[in-house]
C-alpha cells in the first residue's frame, strides 16, 4: 500500500555526497539467489502421497552425528528385522515395496541400488506399511542408519490411520536405539501404522527392526477435530527478533517449530499446517540462500502446501522451480498461467490430504496482484483475474471426489466468496493484516501480520458429510517467551547461518537513536542519487525516486549490520537511469515516492527532458509508459545504502 509521501531533501544536499572513487564496495553484495540456493538436484514423483525432492549437496559444514540422550525403553520380544535390500522389489523409479508376513511395506524416494545390500532414503522419501496385522500392532522400532548429507533428520510416527502425511506430529529418529511409538499424551502406545520419513537430508538404511505387541490400541476419541494452522508473509524471517525500538516482531523459525510440533502432537491425526505465500524473500538469512532455509524448515515442520505469493517471483521463475524440487510439499496456484493459458509444473491447482480417514481438499490461488512486483520477474506468467470462479470449480471437483472438507489458501486479502461459497475456510495473505472474520455464508477468513509474528489456528469438528467451525485462537509475539528453540530447526538454522553470518553480521555503521522507515527512504533515495551520478557521469541526473513500498523495516538503536540494511531494502530491483518529460517526472514525484532532488518539482519545465533514477519495480510497472530506460545497474539499493553507512554516512 503506497503512502502519499514526498521528501525533497534540498537542505541536506551536502550530507549525501559519496566519493566516486570508492562508491562501490567489493563486499556485502552477498550471493546471488541462484548460486546460493543450488541445493536441489534430481526430482522424483515418488508415490501419490510423497512428493520427491532434491537432496542436499555437500558444502563446507560439518555437523555432529545425532546422539540419543533420552530414556532407555525396553523392547517387546515380538519383532521382525529387515536388513539391507531384503525383500525389496522395485515398483517404479524411486519407489519400491516389500511383503513381510503378509503385510506390504512401501518405500518411496530410494536413491541407491538395492543390490548394494542397503537402501537410501533421500529427502522426501518414506517407509510405511500399506496393510495391517489382525492380531498384533506396532509398538516401536530400532533402525541402523547413517546420514549422507551434512545435516538432516529422519522422523518416525505411529498412527491409527494409514499414514499419508509422515512428518505430521512425528518424532526425531535416532540410530541404534529402541524407540516406542507415542500417543497424543506422550505415552508409549501401540498403533496399526508406522512410518519412517526423511524430512531433510539423505540417509543410508542398513537395517530396520519393527517391534510388535498384542495390546489393543487405546480407543480413538469419540469427538474428531481438524486443526488448521496457517501463516503468511513470513518474508524469510528466520531469526528470533523482538525489538520494539525497531518495530521488529519475529518469532523466528526455531520457536515457530516448537509451537507447530507441540500443537500437532495434541491432535496427531487431525492437524494441518498451511502457508498462504511470501515465505522466502525479505531477509538476509533467506535471500542469501535463495529461500532454502525457509523451505527446509517447512519440510521439517510438515507444511502440507504453500500458495505461491507475488514475492516468490522476485528471484525469477527458475528459482521457484528450484525450490519446488527442494520442497517435500507442493506449491499451489490455480490461476498462474503462461501466455498460452498453461499452468507451470510448480503451481498445482490443489492438493488432497487425509486426516482421520477423511479426505480434505486444499485449493491454492494468488490474487490479481502482478503489479506488486517488477514485471521482469514474472517470466511471462500472469494471474487470472477471475480466480474465485476457478477456485469454486476446483472445490466442486474435490467435493465430487469425496472431500469432506475443502479450504482455500490464497495470497490475497479480502477473498470474495459470493461466487465461491462451497468452501469451509479461507486462509489469506499479502496485505499483512491480522484479522479473523466470518462472512455472511458462515465461512471464516483469517490472515496474519507479516514476518512470522503470528499463526492462526482454526478448529473444526468432523461430522457426517461435513465440518463445522468450533473455535479460533492465535499464536502471537506475546506468546513467544513461552516457546523454546526446537533442536532440529536450530541445527538447520545454524547450518545456513554458518554461510550467511559473515555477510549479514558485518557492522556497517552505528546509530544512537535508530531510523524509521521514512528516514531510511530518504537515505536510500539520497545515496542512490549520489551513487548513480558517479556511475554515469555523462548524464545530468536531477532526482532519485524510491517507491515507498520498497522500504520494509526500521532500524533500532545500536550497531547497524548489513543484515539490518537487507531487512529494510530486501528487493533485488535494478537501478534504472531513466528519462522523461518534466510533466511526467513531476507526476511521479508527487505519487508516493521517497524523493531526493536538487530541483523542486515546481521548477521542472513540463516539456523538457530530464534524467532521473528509480527502481525497476516502478520503471517497468505503473510508470513504464511515461519514461524511457536509458541505463541499467544491478548494484542493489541495499548495497548502495550499506556503502553510505560504511563511509560514515557520506
Amino acid at each position: 500500500m503506497k503512502k502519499n509521501l514526498v521528501f525533497l531533501s534540498l537542505a541536506l544536499s551536502g550530507l549525501f555526497v559519496v566519493s566516486c572513487a570508492s562508491s562501490r564496495s567489493s563486499s556485502g553484495s552477498g550471493l546471488s539467489s541462484s548460486s546460493a540456493s543450488a541445493y536441489a538436484s534430481s526430482h522424483d514423483g515418488g508415490s501419490s502421497w510423497v512428493k520427491g525432492s532434491g537432496s542436499l549437496s555437500s558444502v563446507d559444514f560439518s555437523a555432529s552425528e545425532d546422539s540419543y540422550e533420552g530414556p532407555v525403553y525396553g523392547a517387546p520380544e515380538d519383532y521382525v528385522t529387515l536388513e539391507g535390500s531384503d525383500g525389496l522389489v522395485t515398483v517404479d523409479e524411486g519407489s519400491s515395496s516389500l511383503s513381510k508376513d503378509g503385510v506390504t511395506y512401501l518405500v518411496s524416494g530410494i536413491d541407491r541400488s538395492l543390490s548394494a545390500g542397503y537402501f537410501t532414503l533421500r529427502q522426501g522419501g518414506c517407509f510405511t506399511n500399506e496393510g495391517t496385522y489382525s492380531a498384533k500392532r506396532y509398538a516401536g522400532l530400532k533402525i541402523s542408519f547413517s546420514r549422507l548429507t551434512d545435516y538432516g533428520y529422519l522422523l518416525y510416527k505411529g498412527s491409527r490411520y494409514e499414514i499419508t502425511s509422515p512428518n505430521n506430529a512425528a518424532y526425531h529418529l535416532y540410530s541404534g536405539v529402541y524407540l516406542p511409538l507415542f500417543d497424543e499424551n506422550g505415552a508409549a502406545s501401540p498403533f496399526d501404522y508406522v512410518s519412517i520419513y526423511a524430512a531433510v537430508g539423505s540417509f543410508r538404511i542398513d537395517s530396520l527392526t519393527l517391534y510388535f505387541t498384542n495390546e489393543e490400541e487405546e480407543p480413538a476419541p469419540s469427538d474428531k477435530y481438524l486443526d488448521f494452522y496457517t501463516i503468511n508473509d513470513t518474508h524469510g524471517a528466520a531469526e528470533y527478533n523482538l525489538d520494539s525500538s525497531a518495530s521488529t516482531y519475529q518469532i523466528g523459525i526455531t520457536r515457530l517449530s516448537d509451537y507447530y510440533m507441540s500443537e500437532a502432537k495434541k491432535n496427531p491425526d487431525g492437524s494441518v499446517i498451511l502457508s498462504s505465500g511470501d515465505m522466502w524473500q525479505g531477509s538476509a538469512d533467506s535471500n542469501l540462500t535463495g529461500g532454502a532455509v525457509m523451505v527446509n524448515w517447512m519440510n521439517l515442520v510438515g507444511f502440507e502446501s504453500m500458495a505461491i505469493g507475488n514475492h516468490e517471483f522476485d528471484w525469477g521463475v527458475d528459482q521457484i522451480a528450484e525450490n519446488d524440487r527442494l520442497a517435500n510439499f507442493p506449491f499451489l496456484g490455480i490461476n498462474i498461467k503462461d501466455p498460452s493459458g498453461n499452468r507451470p509444473s510448480w503451481a498445482l491447482p490443489s492438493k488432497i490430504i487425509y486426516r482421520q480417514g477423511v479426505k480434505i481438499g486444499i485449493v491454492g490461488a494468488i490474487g490479481n496482484i502482478a503489479s506488486s512486483i517488477a514485471v521482469s520477474s514474472l517470466g511471462g506468467y500472469s494471474f487470472d483475474y477471475d480466480y474465485p470462479s476457478e477456485v469454486s470449480a476446483e472445490a466442486t471437483r474435490l467435493r465430487a471426489e469425496g472431500c469432506q472438507a475443502v479450504v482455500v489458501s490464497v495470497h490475497n486479502g479480502g477473498f470474495d466468496t459470493t461466487n465461491c461459497h462451497n468452501v469451509d475456510a479461507v486462509f489469506e495473505g499479502h496485505t499483512h493484516q491480522n484479522y479473523y472474520r466470518v462472512d455472511s455464508y458462515g465461512i471464516p477468513h483469517v490472515q496474519t501480520y507479516a514476518n512470522g509474528s503470528m499463526v492462526h489456528h482454526l478448529r473444526f469438528a468432523l461430522a457426517e458429510g461435513g465440518v463445522s467451525l468450533v473455535s479460533h485462537d492465535t499464536l502471537t509475539t506475546y506468546d513467544a517467551a513461552s516457546l523454546k528453540e526446537e533442536p532440529m530447526t536450530a541445527e538447520i538454522y545454524r547450518y545456513y547461518l554458518s554461510r550467511t553470518s559473515p555477510i549479514k553480521n558485518e557492522v556497517v555503521g552505528h546509530t544512537d537513536s535508530g531510523y524509521g522507515k521514512d528516514e531510511m527512504g530518504v537515505i536510500g533515495a539520497s545515496s542512490l542519487l549520489s551513487y548513480m551520478r558517479c556511475e554515469f557521469p555523462d548524464y545530468t541526473i536531477v532526482a532519485a525516486l524510491i517507491n515507498s513500498g520498497g522500504v520494509r523495516q526500521t532500524i533500532g538503536a545500536g550497531d547497524i549490520t548489513f543484515g539490518d540494511i537487507y531487512g529494510v531494502f530486501p528487493f533485488d530491483n535494478e537501478n534504472h537511469l531513466c528519462s522523461a518529460t518534466g510533466r511526467s517526472l513531476r507526476n511521479m514525484m508527487s505519487s508516493g515516492f521517497y524523493v531526493r532532488s536538487d530541483l523542486p518539482s515546481s521548477s521542472l519545465d513540463p516539456t523538457a527532458i530530464y534524467h532521473f533514477v528509480t527502481l525497476s519495480y516502478s520503471s517497468e510497472g505503473a510508470y513504464a509508459d511515461s519514461l524511457t530506460i536509458e541505463e541499467r545497474d544491478r548494484y542493489f539499493l541495499r548495497n548502495v545504502v550499506a556503502d553510505y553507512f560504511r563511509n560514515g554516512g557520506q
